[in-house]
């Protein structure tokens, strides 16, 4: 019982330190992926980007250079485009990962049922987006607090130090 209810805690206090995309300026688009051969082949990376932006994202090519705002990587999230298993079918989803590898957001499984690629993928990939669409993505700051506090100076002890420093010299 004791394992079960430790193991209940564990799972709700991570929640409580996840991220969301919500914490992410903009997104990093790759021009190839790892099941295509050609770079923008089924022009995948171009209706990601469309569609990434149309979500309210900031996207941008892997291989395009970015403003100095978007210098920190850890201020973006990675795009990518996974191809499933499947006979006679098309399936893929969409993976959004922070600078660590780690999975932020996966959306929904995208199904085409197209026999020529040309097609399918971007089908797939299209149903796949709606699952991002329904975020609701809308970036909010993070608040840098500040752990030092102001201090008031006092110009008696200023003059102290100043007229021991000069007495020693």
């Amino acid at each position: 019982m004791r394992k079960q209810i430790l193991a209940v805690l564990l799972f709700i206090s991570s929640f409580g330190f996840s991220q969301s995309v919500d914490d992410y300026k903009a997104v990093i688009i790759p021009i190839k992926y790892e099941f295509t051969s050609a770079d923008n082949q089924y022009r995948l990376a171009t209706i990601s980007k469309y569609n990434l932006n149309n979500a309210g994202f900031e996207a941008f090519y892997d291989n395009e250079s970015v403003t100095e705002e978007y210098k920190d990587r850890c201020s973006l999230l990675y795009y990518d485009i996974v191809k499933e298993k499947s006979f006679l079918t098309t399936k893929v989803h969409i993976t959004l990962k922070d600078c660590y590898g780690k999975v932020i957001f996966e959306s929904e499984t995208g199904v085409s049922k197209e026999k020529a690629y040309e097609l399918a993928y971007p089908d797939a990939l299209n149903e796949a987006f709606a699952s991002v669409n329904s975020l609701n993505y809308k970036y909010k700051e993070k608040e840098v607090k500040s752990t030092v506090e102001p201090t008031a100076v006092d110009k008696n002890a200023v003059s102290d130090v100043v007229a021991v420093t000069k007495n020693t010299i």
